[in-house]
């Protein structure tokens, strides 16, 4: 579910349905992550354990010609993906055909509607995700009722679905927490928020199977609510979707649920988009059911009522119905799928939303702040099959002189909801409505620390289309020198630093920098060639001779790094190279270089003692900084009133300071429940405030930010012998903001031992 609900554990079996009984985008490294091994008990009869699904596909495989599956991926903890696919045996043997129509959907769809206007035999694919998180376990075990009855029922209603549609089944998205009963994946992260970055191996591999089936229906299975939920969604809708062709579907899907649900189970259905007035929302494209939506699928969240047998018939009945639904209406629905689709190809406008002409993102170093940042979106955006070209020769666009061998993303495309949802620069929604689900500044360039332009007008350029980024060449660069310099200016830089140190290495930090040697660059020292060559090409970093002395540094070393933190900061840390070692509340902290914090309950009185003889503190956000942690420097700390607000801001560093090093004085930054700090007085530093100009605040959901215009939001000092800071932005939550992951390591820099 989106938010949990307990409820009483009821114990019926699926008699209802004739079951029987259950048989006894490249992610991130598994070895460094970890992996999910313990067990538990299952709280009803019919639940399927992880390790026993492969059996039940391979006896359903044997024994009918109507389906198959195939490993997609593989979880952050190695367990293999599961996708089945279910249709009439003919169809199934020329899957092919219908792969290349729903192809042609992203390359001419007004064709795609002529030939399905015209009677082309194409199936509507219906995408049935199943129990994304892994406490709540139901939607597996109704996907496997739902394909074992396609596998051999004979009835009428059956042979509808199979005459009319193709049936996917992603038949457990999160194995580790079906494992582990955790919402979360091995890594620790919510997936059914990870479809913004998609930075989980289940959520790249999920993503590229909507990419490559467009979905016309796609269904995605929780709990718990009591009642039941099911989507369409309460305002604010995100201006992004062409809403009106989804409504048209969307709603009848969900009420046919409803009624379907109640006449099974007896247990009522509350609609959103009909029974509630806000709170239950689809503005943010980090949701799966959301980013299936840009492709023109009818995505509905199915939220069952309980963790029981009985809870399974309420989500098994609510995906038939829905299955149904498809084979009943599918060649119109795939119609408005195309028509959602050329609409974005005729450069169709609406009220609620005016698309550019383009995006153009600069590729090289003299016109990009981020040039690996801009590679990996552009990246992300090949993959999700948003067109991207690529310049031959100069061109204007907008009054700017750009080089060849820059992006341009043109809006005149299929996947232009997509496309701008991803790039735009937001909206506030503050007054939209009077709560938010969940974070609603999304933007990329922002989040992720890369520059693109917006162009309202036409322009001509000669462009080639790409199908992924042209990366920035990794070298150690010939010159003179004892040394290497090593820009502090990308997640990539951090990487090779802390690779760098592991592999032996001699690292420094500039801490008085020059206009050549700026503060906060890597000086490497004595290193094996071979590695520099290995580190410099993997990372796509340049390492650059230097002979520059007399420059004040900081001796690095590998940080014996102590967190007590979410998983998601956990994760980013070791994303840049950091060992982690996670801490309990009343750990004993003398052995650590540096302790990083963004959970209360870290014992004040630990950190205190460990800070004041010399260890270093990290605070991230309010949790982080409050209370009597957060007394350690002379400041007063203010908190936004709201839980929800969340936000994308301008904001200023001081970049001559270790902390704020490599950012600039007119920069960006994410925040979630922010706080900023007032009362700063001697013995703390500021090294980054939040914007004052009127343009400070970006977009998101945040009504009481006014007191935060101007204020300082990242401090430093020290206390005792040891050395502290404070960070009031969101620098890791959920993996989304990329552009900021360096504050943490400049603060771990600056602090430790």
């Amino acid at each position: 579910m989106r938010r949990r609900t307990l409820l009483v554990v009821l114990s019926l079996l699926l008699l209802a349905l004739g079951a029987c009984a259950a048989p006894a985008w490249g992610g991130p490294d598994l070895a460094t992550h970890g992996v999910v091994t313990e067990a538990w008990t299952p709280t009803y009869p019919d639940f399927t354990p992880y390790d026993q699904i492969k059996d039940v596909l391979d006896q359903l495989v044997a024994s009918s010609d109507r389906i198959r599956y195939e490993v997609i991926g593989k979880s952050a903890g190695g367990r293999d993906l599961y996708l089945v696919t279910v249709a009439e045996p003919d169809v199934l043997a020329h899957i092919d055909d219908q792969l290349a129509f729903r192809r042609l959907l992203l390359t001419d769809p007004a064709k795609a509607q002529e030939q399905l206007r015209n009677g082309a035999d194409v199936r509507a694919p219906v995408f049935i995700n199943c129990s994304i998180h892994g406490d709540e376990p139901n939607g597996t075990d109704a996907g496997l009722q739902l394909l074992r009855r396609l596998a051999d029922g004979d009835d009428a209603e059956t042979q509808a679905v199979l005459k009319h549609s193709i049936i996917l089944v992603n038949i457990c998205q999160n194995p580790d927490g079906r494992v582990a009963d955790t919402r979360s994946n091995g890594n620790g992260f919510d997936l059914n928020r990870d479809f913004l970055l998609l930075t989980q191996p289940e959520t790249h591999a999920t993503a590229r199977q909507i990419a490559r089936w467009l979905p016309t229906m796609f269904l995605d299975l929780h709990g718990y609510y009591s009642p039941m939920r099911i989507e369409p969604c309460t305002p604010p809708h995100n201006p992004n979707y062409e809403h009106d062709l989804f409504l048209k579907w969307a709603l009848p899907t969900a009420l046919g649920m409803r009624d379907a649900v109640k006449a099974a189970t007896s247990h009522g259905v509350v609609i959103p988009y009909q029974d509630l007035q806000q709170g239950f929302e689809d503005y943010s494209p980090i949701y799966t059911p959301q980013f299936a939506m840009y492709y023109g699928a009818v995505g509905l969240t199915i939220e069952t009522f309980a963790e029981n047998d009985l809870g399974t018939i309420g989500d098994y009945t609510a995906i038939w119905s829905g299955a149904e639904f498809a084979a009943a209406n599918g060649e119109a629905m795939q119609i408005d799928q195309a028509e959602q689709l050329r609409r974005g190809v005729i450069g169709y406008q609406r009220e609620q939303i005016r698309f550019p002409y383009a995006y153009v993102i600069p590729a090289g170093p003299a016109e990009q702040r981020s040039p690996l940042q801009a590679a990996r979106i552009v990246d992300h955006m090949c993959t999700a099959g948003v067109r991207v070209s690529k310049s031959t020769a100069p061109f204007t666009a907008g009054g700017v002189r750009y080089p060849a061998g820059t992006y341009v993303v043109p809006l005149d495309q299929p996947l232009r909801g997509l496309a701008n949802v991803w790039l735009w620069n937001g909206e506030d929604v503050s007054y939209l409505t009077n709560s938010m689900y969940s974070v609603c500044a999304t933007s990329l360039p922002q989040l992720t620390g890369f520059d693109q332009a917006i162009v309202q007008a036409p322009f001509a350029a000669a462009l080639v289309p790409v199908s992924a980024a042209t990366w920035p060449s990794g070298r150690v660069a010939p010159g003179a020198g004892t040394r290497y310099f090593l820009a502090n200016d990308s997640n990539a830089a951090v990487r090779a630093a802390n690779q760098l140190m592991a592999d032996g290495a001699a690292v420094s930090i500039v801490t008085g920098g020059t206009a050549a040697l700026p503060t906060g660059s890597f000086l490497i020292g004595a290193a094996k060639a071979t590695d520099l060559a290995t580190v410099a090409a993997g990372e796509h970093v340049v390492l650059q001779p230097t002979a520059a002395a007399g420059i004040a540094t900081k001796p690095l070393h590998p940080v014996k790094l102590g967190v007590y933190g979410t998983s998601d900061v956990r994760w980013v840390l070791k994303e840049l190279g950091f060992a982690v070692t996670s801490l309990g509340a009343t750990s004993a902290l003398t052995s650590y270089d540096c302790v990083l914090a963004n959970r209360t309950a870290l014992s004040a009185t630990n950190v205190k003692t460990y800070v004041r003889g010399g260890g270093g503190y990290v605070g991230i956000g309010y949790d982080g900084t409050s209370g009597p942690l957060g007394n350690m420097l002379p400041v007063t700390i203010n908190v936004t009133n709201a839980y929800d607000n969340n936000a994308i801001v301008r904001a200023r560093y001081r970049s001559d300071g270790l902390v704020g090093a490599f950012f600039k004085a007119d920069d960006y930054a994410f925040v979630y429940r922010p706080i900023w700090f007032t009362s700063v007085k001697a013995g703390a530093t500021v090294d980054a405030w939040y914007g004052s100009s009127p343009d400070w605040y970006v977009c998101g959901y945040w009504r009481d930010r006014a007191g935060a215009q101007g204020k300082p939001a990242v401090v430093s000092g020290s206390y005792g012998v040891g050395r502290v800071t404070y960070i009031g932005f969101a620098p890791a939550l959920r993996g989304y903001p990329e552009g900021q992951y360096r504050l943490m390591a400049n603060a771990i820099w600056y602090a430790m031992k």
